[in-house]
Order: C-alpha cells, then structure tokens, then sequence
C-alpha cells in the first residue's frame, strides 16, 4: 500500500469531531513511547498508549479498516481500565483520535512507515519529527 493509497483510505474514514484539541501526547517515565492523554468529553484524562497499527483495504479498494492495539494506562472516574478496555464506544473513539493523529501527520509530511530499526529499506519510508 503506497502514500497516496494511504491517505485515501484515511480521508474516507470518519474522525467525528476530534480536533488537535481533543488529546495531547505525554511522556510516562520509564517509557520510550508516546502515550496520548484524551482531554475532551466522556473520557477526557483516559492515557493510553497505541501500539501495533494497520490498514486492511476491502478487496475492492473502496473502504478500509483501520486496526490497532493499545493499553490503557490510566482511565477517568467513573470508569475502570477493564470496564473501557472492553467498550465498543472507548474503542471507536481511540480509533477516531488516532486516525486524526495519522490525518495531521500526513499533512505535515510528518511520518514513518515501518519499524525504528537502523536497517535499510526500499518502501520510501520518511521519518517522523517533532
């Protein structure tokens, strides 16, 4: 799957109304990674971190799914980890934020694809900066 295909994929699927407003990344001690605290509505103070993330295309190229991991590291009263860990609804909504945070790192030209090893590649990959 190219850039391009990418970013079709991407402006086809819904981001309701998450804004850059909507979330912030934070570091967490002892992490090497970004988590992504959520500051606005029902879960607003929920921290979870994204892990592996993937696009699966329909075979007929028109709609895409986009899939990922993620723990939850700290959720807003009156939930629980286990109690959002299993909602249908907190799980669309950190599918929205994160097809906003892929949207915007497309419009910045800020991104990567593939793993952070040192290895040469020959898919065109750009490197994420801050």
């Amino acid at each position: 799957m190219d850039n391009t295909t990418v970013q079709q994929l991407l402006m086809t699927m819904k981001s309701n109304s998450i804004t850059s407003n909507s979330y912030a990344f934070v570091e967490k001690p002892l992490s090497e990674m970004y988590s992504v605290k959520i500051k606005e509505g029902e879960y607003s103070g929920a921290i979870v971190t994204y892990g592996k993330v993937s696009i699966n295309e329909s075979d007929d190229r028109q709609t895409a799914r986009l899939s990922f991991q993620f723990k939850l590291d700290e959720a807003p009263a009156p939930h629980n980890i286990a109690e959002l860990e299993k909602s249908e609804d907190f799980n669309n909504h950190l599918g929205d934020i994160l097809s906003h945070i892929i949207q915007s790192a497309f419009d910045s030209g800020k991104y990567k694809f593939g793993s952070d090893d040192k290895q040469p590649t020959n898919n065109n990959s750009a490197e994420v900066s801050e």
